[in-house]
């Protein structure tokens, strides 16, 4: 085994070689770390551009899913309102042509009362047992809670009525154009359309007064009305 000769002091870097070189690694780690850092601010930049945009999808996506959401519940709505007015216009017929057919009944009935060769103890004891499970109401109250009652059905079928036509004019899709209409409208048809969910928080008074009528798209409008 031989050892490998020692280099010769003249052959050894000099001191200001091993500081030129000391120097130049220094400079080397220090750009290097520099570059590192630059490259982590930019990934960091980078990393939450990303996630901005990720968020913005998301929103994009929920917004779209609600719009498709709201488009077939319109649809549907519009399906339900062609459905119940169908059978709420006849039964609003029924009940005028009945209560046209109950006036007939009450007329013929005071006509055969007022006749002098009627029996009133008689006709009075029909009336008595016809009117067992009303005990309470003579023949003159039945008829005047009769006529109530048609009254307040034929209210509350108009009600409906307007309801639904209400439901089946905010739910048109098709209908995306400008027209001239009144904004009184609008603010009713939303009110109605709002009524079961506002009823137990407020009391809504209506002061509209004299408004002009003004170029918009009523539906739209009614829209606006309801998010208010």
């Amino acid at each position: 085994m031989t050892n490998s000769p020692l280099p010769r002091a003249e052959e050894l870097p000099s001191a200001e070689e091993l500081y030129f070189a000391y120097r130049r690694e220094k400079i080397a780690r220090k750009q290097s770390e520099q570059v590192l850092q630059t490259k982590t601010r930019e990934l960091y930049t980078a990393n939450e551009q990303l996630s901005k945009i990720n968020l913005a999808l998301q929103q994009h996506q929920n917004a779209t899913i609600q719009r498709e959401k709201l488009a077939g519940l319109g649809t549907l709505v519009a399906g339900m309102a062609h459905e119940i007015n169908n059978p709420l216009s006849f039964v609003m017929g029924n009940i005028h042509n009945l209560q046209q057919y109950v006036n007939i009944l009450i007329g013929v009935n005071r006509q055969l009362a007022a006749l002098d060769g009627v029996d009133s103890k008689c006709v009075q004891a029909i009336y008595t047992t016809a009117m067992e499970q009303f005990a309470w109401l003579d023949f003159d109250g039945l008829i005047r809670d009769t006529q109530d009652i048609f009254a307040e059905t034929d209210e509350g079928l108009r009600r409906v009525k307007n309801i639904v036509t209400n439901l089946k004019n905010f739910s048109r899709k098709d209908d995306t154009g400008l027209s001239t209409y009144d904004l009184a409208v609008c603010v009713e048809s939303a009110l109605m359309i709002l009524a079961s969910e506002i009823k137990s928080r407020c009391a809504v008074e209506l002061d509209l007064g004299a408004v002009s009528s003004m170029v918009f798209n009523p539906n739209l409008m009614t829209q606006v009305i309801i998010n208010l």
